[in-house]
């Protein structure tokens, strides 16, 4: 979506654009979730979260420093044209962003292909608990 993004020259096709990906965000949001609760044992839920959720933060802040930095620095005045397509500075942040973007969900999709969404008996429950005891 970002990539699409880059390429909108105007308000209301970049409004959809950015409605889309608030649509997309919240189901991702909605599916982290429950894989948290069942991939992570049940004593280390919280310890998790107070990790994970500074850490979302922090990529955010960063995220948007490193952006402005590199529009603002080492692309500054970049005029570049790729398979007939013109691309400035912010239009190159937007790009690299959504490729960022796509590899993370191919790399998603290969490792969490092998998760089982099946709920989990109370034998299993037991095994997982001795385990981790």
């Amino acid at each position: 979506m970002l990539m699409l993004l880059s390429r909108c020259t105007s308000f209301v096709p970049g409004l959809v654009v950015f409605g889309l990906i608030g649509a997309i965000n919240g189901g991702t949001n909605v599916c982290i979730g429950p894989l948290i609760l069942h991939l992570v044992p049940r004593e280390f839920v919280g310890r998790f979260s107070a990790v994970l959720n500074p850490s979302i933060e922090e990529s955010v802040m960063l995220s948007a420093a490193l952006s402005g930095y590199l529009v603002s620095g080492p692309l500054l005045g970049l005029h570049t044209a790729f398979l007939g397509m013109s691309f400035g500075a912010l239009d190159t942040v937007f790009v690299g962003a959504g490729l960022m973007g796509v590899l993370a969900g191919v790399y998603c999709m290969r490792t969490l292909g092998s998760v089982s969404t099946r709920k989990k008996t109370d034998e299993q429950v037991q095994e997982t608990n001795a385990v981790s005891a």
